[in-house]
């Protein structure tokens, strides 16, 4: 928090320290022991050097200068100091002032209270009454009041100022002889008890104790506001002042990163992020009303310094929309995004700060464009022709009107770009990273094309630039550094009925690769949800949508973002053109609530690996994956299908490092299935695990035959098993 802006200064003047004889006594006097009386006067200890003035004039804040020792001064600082006089400014000096400038009042002679000689003739307290009795006198000669001061001078005050909040700082230095220095009276070595005011000279809404974190009495009336403050000991208090009670904070997560943010924009206000134990695990400053950081692992609570209000870390899979129109940029729109269960949408641009000053208002986020959209499969963007048609100018140019939003998630940079491209994408990445002053970039990736009815394999390589997904993925995020979120799309009921069975088997390849990838390069996993269909006639049915959220999930998804929210391309989307909420908009409400009933416990892991139980080998061929554990341990080791069933098994390991491990089951054996399924499978374990179906809570297995061995019957696309006796 900034120093307020002076009203008095102290000069120290190099000119004559060195000219005038004080120097020999290595400054131990003179200004340096002045500095003292201007701090129990309760002055600004704003110190100004003849340098400075020469330099930069005197301060416009600053109405008077104190010149303890001023016997010597430059032709220059004389000529400022006079002009400062002129317009009203008061120089109160020594009586041994050069003689070429005329003090508007003299400073009291402090000389006896500060002897020379090392050897100290006068008790502690003696010297402590008759320098508390010279602060008064310098304190007379002002002729203005003070925003801050005391009722009791032995209660020292400070004050920063940042927008409409204060920071006061009152010490209290009312001491007496101790056991240890007492006997000898030299020095005051034990703090007293103290009560007394602290007066500023504004209004005031609040007042908060940020030691204690609550807050404490006060009055305010005829523009004073006064804090009465009391001390058992020697101590201080930081008091934080407010124009107006302080809001409740927001605390919200969004992939891998913590948000803390506060309607308060014009207070800074402190807090803590603390874990489950007590323990903090970093503290913050809210500047402008929002902060950011990585999410810790352990986090579990935020605790907000000022009003001692504490508000829960709950870790969440973060839902988006995709495609929010201009048709629905209004509050009606805003509101219901908000309704359908929504953390963030895309497609507001970055230059329309009504409806992002909306999204803040309810709480929501906005990956926000504007910029030109390169596609890697478009006809006239061909893969490798990135650095000719649209060079880092092009960036440059159409951000030239950028200005950071708190409600910015994100700033959408291009769609599919092919391996050839990747050199220059870095290269436009980190250009825009700096000129949107640290709002993150996104960019969605190809899916794995190969099977997809319109694109054969050879096509897909062209487009990839590369022979391998595999390699795509990892060299996009070995060559573009500065994106949180490794995104990817893949939009499954885009094929045909004839082909869809390998065209998902293909999905489970791409979001498999993507996953490792993610877990390997350090990314926040992000995953496109179909929403909408290229068939005019096939409706994306809530069993549909759970069976790609789900699996989804399955691979350690932390963001899903479901597409498309307003008509953009195909059809049957979640609104239609004129923002009204279709069949697939309450679908989607569904099933964002059946998410919600497990993903907090579900972000306290991270995913470690996947298998897949009751695929043929065929198919496990055709997918890469594998049935089995590999290259790490789990105690849902045993899952297995009944009979005719189809699971994929995500693997999950505690982010707090206790061990502890999870495993998330989502049925895949229809994807075309247009009811909700019952799931049958066994799970081995030496006691039955915690599981948290979709649909409710905590379910509870029944045991089987084989030892160890607990059943589940379950009508959910998704369970999440946890280890027993984890919250």
């Amino acid at each position: 928090m900034p120093e307020r802006a002076p009203e008095v200064a102290v000069l120290a003047s190099h000119a004559a320290a060195i000219l005038s004889g004080t120097a020999p006594w290595d400054w131990t006097t003179g200004t340096r022991r002045f500095g003292g009386l201007v701090v129990l006067a309760n002055l600004d200890q704003y110190v100004l050097f003849d340098e400075e003035i020469e330099r930069d004039g005197i301060p416009p804040s600053v109405k008077a200068i104190l010149m303890p020792e001023c016997e010597v001064l430059t032709k220059k600082t004389a000529e400022k100091l006079r002009a400062f006089q002129a317009r009203g400014g008061r120089l109160i000096a020594a009586a041994t002032l050069a003689p070429g400038l005329k003090a508007d009042a003299t400073l009291p002679n402090w000389s006896d209270v500060f002897p020379i000689s090392k050897k100290r003739d006068k008790e502690g307290a003696e010297v402590d009454r008759a320098m508390r009795a010279k602060a008064a006198e310098v304190k007379a000669l002002l002729d203005f009041p003070l925003y801050a001061e005391t009722d009791n001078d032995a209660i020292l005050v400070s004050v920063r100022s940042s927008g409409s909040g204060d920071v006061v700082f009152a010490v209290n230095d009312r001491r007496g002889y101790g056991d240890y220095f007492g006997p000898w009276k030299m020095v005051l070595d034990k703090g007293l008890p103290n009560a007394g005011e602290v007066r500023l000279r504004r209004t005031a809404g609040a007042v908060y104790d940020l030691v204690r974190h609550a807050p404490v009495p006060f009055s305010s009336a005829d523009g004073v506001t006064r804090i009465p403050v009391s001390y058992e000991t020697s101590d201080g208090k930081a008091l934080l002042v407010t124009a107006r009670p302080l809001a409740p904070l927001a605390v919200s997560t969004d992939g891998n990163r913590l948000f803390v943010s506060s309607p308060d924009k014009d207070v800074m206000v402190p807090f803590g992020v603390l874990a489950a134990n007590g323990k903090l695990v970093v503290s913050g400053i809210l500047r402008d009303g929002a902060w950011e950081r990585p999410l810790p692992l352990e986090a579990f609570e935020v605790v907000n310094y000022a009003t001692g209000a504490r508000h829960p870390v709950r870790p969440r899979v973060s839902i988006g929309m995709s495609g929010f129109s201009k048709a629905v940029c209004n509050e009606t729109g805003v509101r219901r995004l908000k309704a359908i269960g929504a953390d963030f949408a895309s497609g507001v641009k970055y230059s329309d700060t009504a409806t992002l000053d909306l999204f803040l208002k309810y709480g929501l986020r906005a990956a926000v464009g504007g910029l030109p959209r390169w596609w890697g499969a478009g006809k006239k963007t061909p893969p490798g022709s990135m650095a000719e048609k649209c060079p880092v100018s092009v960036f440059e140019k159409a951000l030239a009107g950028f200005r950071p939003h708190s409600a910015m998630r994100s700033v959408t940079l291009g769609d599919e770009p092919s391996k050839l491209d990747f050199a220059h994408f870095s290269a436009v990445n980190a250009r825009v990273l700096e000129l949107c002053g640290g709002v993150p970039t996104r960019t969605t990736l190809f899916p794995d094309y190969g099977s997809l009815i319109s694109v054969g394999d050879e096509e897909a390589k062209r487009l990839l630039g590369t022979d391998s997904y595999d390699d795509y993925v990892r060299s996009w995020c070995e060559t573009v550094k500065g994106q949180r979120d490794l995104t990817i799309d893949f939009y499954p009921y885009s094929a045909p009925a004839e082909t869809r069975a390998d065209y998902f088997l293909r999905r489970f390849k791409t979001l498999e690769t993507g996953a490792r990838c993610a877990k390997e390069h350090g990314f926040s996993y992000s995953l496109y949800v179909q929403a909408n269909s290229i068939f005019p006639d096939m409706e994306m049915t809530l069993p549909r949508l759970r069976y790609m959220a789900f699996t989804d999930l399955a691979y350690g998804a932390e963001t899903l973002t479901f597409t498309c929210y307003t008509p953009s391309w195909w059809t049957n989307n979640i609104l239609t053109a004129t923002g009204e909420p279709t069949a697939r908009y309450y679908a989607v409400q569904k099933l964002v609530g059946e998410i919600r009933n497990f993903d907090e416990a579900y972000r306290r892991y991270r995913w470690v690996g996947v298998r897949y139980v009751g695929f043929s080998k065929p198919e496990l061929a055709q997918i890469g994956g594998s049935a089995e554990v590999t290259g790490y341990t789990t105690p849902f080791a045993g899952v297995s299908a009944a009979a005719g069933g189809k699971f994929v098994v995500g693997d999950f390991v505690a982010r707090d490092g206790s061990g502890r491990c999870a495993a998330l089951v989502a049925g895949v054996l229809d994807a075309d299935d247009e009811q909700i399924s019952i799931h049958r499978f066994g799970l081995k374990a030496d006691v039955p695990p915690v599981a948290l179906a979709n649909t409710a809570g905590a379910k509870k297995g029944k045991p089987g035959k084989s030892p160890n061995v607990w059943l589940y019957e379950i009508p959910s696309d998704g369970v999440l098993f946890l280890q027993e006796g984890v919250k």
